[in-house]
């Protein structure tokens, strides 16, 4: 159990609704009856029933619910190809069919969506036996079973092979501990010539000595091949080998599946599907027991693997997600790691996009090449990009939110045919490959905030995120102006004020800050920053920036914003007081020079009272990133890489000790790695060393606590470089830590239970900022009993005039908004807002507004789903019901216009201005306007733009659509 991801109780898997498949068997063993046992479960994990009626599976199969099938609180529903053939072998009567396509279910691969009355995507999930999905389930008897379902059904993580063969249709599937659970296929050699030979090995990563005689080896699941000798024993920690001789066949150096199975094939202990492979170059796990395989050194049937081999040719750098949206200036960045030229041709980029190198492509030694989407495109942007270094267009698009991108090298096999001749087939063996993140432990500024993802050393492994880093584009963009003249009008309240923000997270230096009536002068004081902030005050999420003394324009004083998110009238802003108001009907200038930094690139100046506005899209250039030359990020050494971090138990008790696990990277091996802890609220850190579980994975205890405790922790490793380097969990440690606490109570009741774990520091901070401040305030986040998710964040949610009386995290009633890496997503979601049942919490029932979106649901319009959960806040149960609720959102339309998703996103709301404090509705200068969907113009018959915005606002917009309200 220590070396993967705890199974989690059947539940919810997406905000969207509450019915989930929990279970497919879309490739059975084949059966010597010929019957079909295809099939697929749901699970309604509401604690009220689901009328099906009406609803669909579409994707892969079609199958409509008839209009009678309700499914219960918290059970199953079986929807089976052949129901005469499903009931001959499993005892579970809740099912229904057939499939109305007559192919059943693709056995390699597929999609499925659960779609309601309307038509709505309720529910999507992907299935394939490619890593990382189990290849048990893909032809090896088992079923794809929902076993992680707090990650969201589209996150791999998700999905688990069933604990036996044959699956659990109907009920959970529970795995039972079994002697085998420690056996891995370590290493597998499929392409050899004599003296070399296939073999396949074994290695038992755990602490017991494991019997495996009479289990099965096999890379046929309808054929045990193979049988070990009775009484075949591995020792802890040891390795057991078995040529291609003793095995009885050979493997297939084009790739295929193999598979190790218990004596009863009733289960299969391990099952591992490699790739082509190059002639004696073995695929192997790396370091032994590790979760990865990787091309390794050299062969080592029997013995500790080999180290991972060093790719000549490395994925270097990934623009996936442009500035400007435009997918034309996306590229893969290669470089040549060795001092000899390469021949490229006939090399391959495959997955999430597809390019084959011609015949004449080189890599120079030590060089760099870039494959575009559009070369043409990147070539004008980027001068040092030309026909020899700048290739392409590849099929398809980078994913903003990530995805898998394999580089292959061609081979050619001979082998024998079905009739005894000599043939040869071309394989394409990979040589690297990246599965890519947005947000989260890969850098946010990559994931549309103007940065590449740059690989920091080109000797580390790539695929963990902790080496790669976003670009430093911080002196690429110039200084524009951002500048609008406009008359005095359809504003509410008195225009003390000039707000400035940025439109989203992101940093950015102005200066030169002018509001200048007609015929007049510059009403702000201070508005060139020579001497620093004085009069300029730095609210909520805005609340980090800060004065530069060189930094503005023509190296003078100036202002850095740093946010952490969207500007808006209330505590989420700069604010200056000018020194008279502007009537009204006057004509106005708002004015500033700025320079974009990193992320959001939209500046907003807006009067308060919303006057007049001068947004301004701040980038000069948006060749971001370094195609085809050395990273901005790239160092000799990069520190280990730190990832996998958790803690067992979830919930200690009190009085329990705490195990903390990590798996630490590094090529040059660790010269010292420990976790730092402190007793919160004390400041002194103490300090363990980790030690080595083998397979990677190192662990530390923290000593047993008092129930009530709260422990923060980061960790530190230095590698074994003669210029050694150091990194940190998290990356930013101590600033932000990861937090335990000790004796939480039980689970108040059976709804899903929500928990957040703040240190002191966190909840000063969140009891002493703006009411209304959305700056998020670093958490740890428990779902249920076993999903742990550091350094989410977390801040209040409400209106102003839910506000005023909020207090603390841990004090009076209130709302929370929580924030979730991209890459440990909750349900699949990275924003959630939890909320008390009604308008303030009025609801004692905390069912009308469940109820309300239910009517919505019969008259077959778009709603927004509900789910009740419970929120504790260390260790305190925050009122008796919270509602997890939906937001109207991109994801929001992609469930409901699935076909048809483009278009734009409003939002009907009150325009708000606040006081200076900004804590709600009964603080002074308060003020607000309705909502409308009338004709609001300004001179010449324009629309006002700014009214616009406040009471209609864009939702879900890109960067490059926030100003556009021209629909």
């Amino acid at each position: 159990a220590l070396h993967s991801l705890p199974r989690e109780t059947i539940g919810p898997s997406t905000r969207r609704h509450g019915i989930v498949i929990s279970e497919v068997m879309y490739h059975p063993t084949n059966r010597t009856d010929g019957r079909n046992l295809e099939y697929i479960e749901l699970y309604n994990s509401q604690p009220w029933f689901q009328e099906l009626g009406g609803w669909r599976i579409s994707g892969a199969i079609d199958y409509t619910f008839p209009s009678n099938v309700v499914l219960q609180a918290r059970s199953y529903f079986v929807v089976a190809a052949n129901t005469v053939d499903f009931r001959s072998v499993y005892s579970f009567t809740n099912v229904h069919g057939p499939f109305l396509n007559t192919n059943g279910l693709q056995n390699s691969s597929g999609t499925l969506r659960i779609r309601n009355k309307a038509d709505a995507v309720m529910f999507e999930m992907t299935y394939t036996g490619d890593p990382p999905y189990p290849a048990a389930a893909d032809g090896g008897g088992h079923s794809l079973v929902l076993g992680r379902p707090s990650y969201g059904e589209r996150d791999p993580r998700a999905w688990v092979a069933s604990d036996l063969a044959g699956g659990n249709p109907g009920g959970p599937d529970t795995p039972i501990t079994h002697v085998y659970r420690s056996l891995l296929i370590n290493e597998v050699m499929a392409h050899t010539d004599p003296p070399q030979f296939d073999y396949i090995e074994l290695h038992n990563r755990g602490t017991q000595a494991v019997n495996i005689g009479l289990c099965f080896l096999t890379d046929d699941p309808s054929t045990n091949k193979f049988q070990i000798a009775s009484n075949t024993l591995i020792n802890p920690g040891q390795f057991l080998s078995f040529s291609e001789q003793q095995l009885g066949f050979a493997l297939s150096a084009a790739g295929e599946t193999v598979f190790l199975k218990s004596p009863q094939n009733n289960r299969v202990i391990d099952a591992v599907r490699f790739p082509p492979q190059e002639n004696g170059v073995p695929w192997g796990r790396s370091p032994d027991g590790a979760t990865e395989f990787h091309r390794l050194n050299s062969p080592t049937p029997g013995t500790p693997n080999a180290t991972r081999r060093p790719n000549q040719i490395v994925i270097n750098e990934i623009l996936f997600d442009p500035l400007n949206s435009e997918s034309d200036m996306e590229f893969v960045e290669l470089h040549n790691t060795t001092g000899m030229d390469i021949s490229l041709a006939g090399w391959r980029l495959r997955e999430g996009i597809i390019y084959t190198f011609p015949s004449n492509a080189v890599l120079r030694a030590g060089n760099y090449l870039t494959v575009a989407r559009d070369p043409v495109v990147l070539r004008t942007h980027y001068p040092q990009l030309n026909t020899s270094n700048c290739w392409g267009g590849y099929n398809g698009s980078l994913a903003n939110g990530g995805e898998r991108i394999v580089l292959t090298m061609p081979d050619e096999v001979a082998s024998t045919n079905t009739l005894g001749n000599w043939i040869t087939n071309r394989i394409h063996i990979p040589v690297d490959e990246v599965a890519y993140g947005a947000g989260g432990r890969w850098s946010r500024w990559a994931a549309g905030g103007g940065s590449s993802l740059e690989l920091r050393d080109a000797r580390a492994d790539n695929r963990l995120a902790p080496n790669w880093a976003a670009s430093n584009e911080s002196n690429r963009s110039g200084w524009v102006v951002v500048e609008a003249t406009g008359v005095m009008d359809n504003g509410w309240a008195e225009a003390t004020q000039l707000h400035v923000t940025l439109m989203g997270a992101g940093e950015a230096i102005v200066d030169d800050v002018e509001v200048i009536p007609s015929g007049g002068a510059n009403l702000v004081a201070n508005g060139n920053f020579n001497s620093g902030t004085s009069g300029w005050t730095f609210q909520g999420n805005h609340n980090q920036s800060q004065w530069t003394s060189s930094g503005g324009f023509g190296g003078s004083g100036g202002l850095h914003i740093v946010t952490q998110g969207k500007g808006d009238s209330g505590a989420n802003r700069i604010r200056v007081q000018l020194s008279s108001v502007p009537a009204a009907g006057t004509t106005v200038t708002l004015r500033c020079r700025a320079r974009w930094v990193k992320g959001n690139p939209n500046l907003l100046l807006r009067l308060r009272g919303n006057w007049h506005e001068a947004p301004g899209v701040l980038p000069t250039t948006y060749a971001f990133g370094t195609p085809a030359a050395a990273n901005t990020r790239a160092t000799v050494n990069a520190g280990p890489a730190i990832t996998d971090v958790r803690h067992e138990p979830a919930l200690p008790a009190g009085a329990q000790p705490v195990l903390v696990l990590a798996r630490v990277h590094d090529p040059d091996g660790l010269a010292y790695l420990a976790l730092h802890y402190r007793i919160d609220p004390q400041s002194t850190y103490r300090s363990v060393a980790m030690t080595n579980h083998g397979s990677g994975l190192f662990s530390t205890r923290i000593p047993a606590q008092a129930a009530g405790t709260t422990a923060a922790f980061f960790i530190q490793a230095i590698d074994n470089h003669p210029t050694s380097a150091q990194s940190s969990f998290p990356d930013d440690a101590p600033t932000r830590e990861a937090v335990i606490r000790w004796g939480d109570p039980a689970n108040p009741g059976t709804l899903p239970t929500y928990r957040m774990w703040i240190t002191q520091t966190n909840v000063t901070r969140w009891s002493l900022e703006e009411k209304m401040s959305n700056r998020p305030k670093d958490v740890t986040f428990i779902y249920g009993n076993s999903r742990v998710i550091y350094n989410a964040g977390a801040w209040f949610h409400g209106s102003p005039y839910h506000s005023p009386s909020y207090n603390s995290p841990v004090g009076n009633s209130c709302d929370y908004d929580l924030g979730f890496p991209p890459d440990d997503a909750l349900l699949g979601e990275t924003d959630i807002n939890l909320f008390r049942p009604g308008n303030g919490g009025g609801d004692g029932t905390a069912q009308a507004e469940i109820h309300g979106y239910w009517f919505g649901e019969q008259f077959g319009i778009p709603y927004l789903y509900h789910r009740p959960v419970f929120v504790l806040v260390n260790g305190q149960q925050r009122d008796n019901v919270f509602h997890d609720a939906q937001q109207p959102n991109g994801d929001f339309i992609d469930q409901w216009h699935p076909d048809d998703a483009d278009g734009d996103l409003h939002k009907i709301m009150l325009g708000f201005e606040f006081g200076d404090m900004a804590t709600g509705a009964n603080e002074a200068g308060y003020s607000v306007i309705g909502s409308s969907f009338s004709r609001v113009t300004t001179t010449g018959g324009a629309w006002k733009q700014a009214w616009y915005r406040s009471v209609l606002p864009l939702r879900s917009a890109s960067p490059s659509q926030q100003n556009n309200y021209t629909n």
